[in-house]
């Protein structure tokens, strides 16, 4: 953990640039998860040829925000079984954001057995069914309309900050996985998922909401 935090001073000091960034979690092994997969996920090939620009970059034209295909996003989710603070979060979180020009969705809230098994046996996830929090309804990956999961770290760090800050302001008690060493920025999570585990198969239809949808659904919940 030392050489973890040692390695994220430098580079948000500006002492190791974003285009020797793999190279550097690799050497330093900042990041141990036996193989690169997380890594290339989340510190994949991004143009750097002006260097860090948060939250410049993660501002998207105004053509993106009204585009047939970030609404399509909006209805990647499925909302069915999910807690109302996980929903409330999502929305409010998603909303401030979109005031700061800058388009997020929801790529993943409640996941069925079958999803998270698939999940599982890809290595894409540690939690079986039903010991994990989306599988409970109480979590949500949240990526960005234009990037998805390439941002560098300073952007997931200032998406990090802001989310807390929401929730903290929600009253919402929240866990994001950007403070993992199992590193993954886009999942937030409500800290007390693990009470009242239920075995909830998800076999029902679907259930999709835009953010402004489940605002209005829980308008003057928080």
């Amino acid at each position: 953990m030392k050489k973890l935090n040692t390695f994220f001073q430098r580079l948000l000091s500006g002492k190791i640039s974003s285009r020797t960034l793999k190279e550097e979690l690799r050497r330093q092994r900042a990041i141990d998860l036996g193989d690169t997969t997380q890594v290339e996920r989340f510190f994949g090939n991004l143009p750097d040829d002006k260097g860090f620009q948060a939250p410049q970059r993660l501002a998207a034209g105004a053509s993106i925000h009204t585009s047939t295909m970030m609404l399509r996003y909006h209805d990647r989710a499925n909302w069915a079984e999910t807690h109302s603070d996980i929903q409330i979060f999502a929305a409010h979180f998603i909303e401030a954001l979109r005031r700061r020009n800058i388009p997020m969705y929801v790529h993943s809230a409640f996941r069925t057995l079958e999803e998270q098994n698939e999940l599982q046996a890809k290595g894409r996830s540690r939690a079986k069914w039903p010991r994990a929090p989306h599988c409970q309804g109480k979590a949500v990956d949240i990526v960005h309309g234009q990037y998805h999961w390439e941002l560098t770290p300073q952007e997931w760090q200032y998406l990090g900050k802001l989310g807390k800050d929401i929730a903290a302001k929600l009253g919402i008690e929240i866990t994001w996985g950007g403070d993992w060493t199992f590193y993954d920025p886009a999942h937030w999570e409500l800290t007390d998922w693990r009470e009242n585990i239920r075995a909830i198969d998800g076999r029902g239809d679907p259930v999709r909401f835009t953010p402004r949808k489940l605002l209005a659904m829980h308008r003057g919940a928080a």
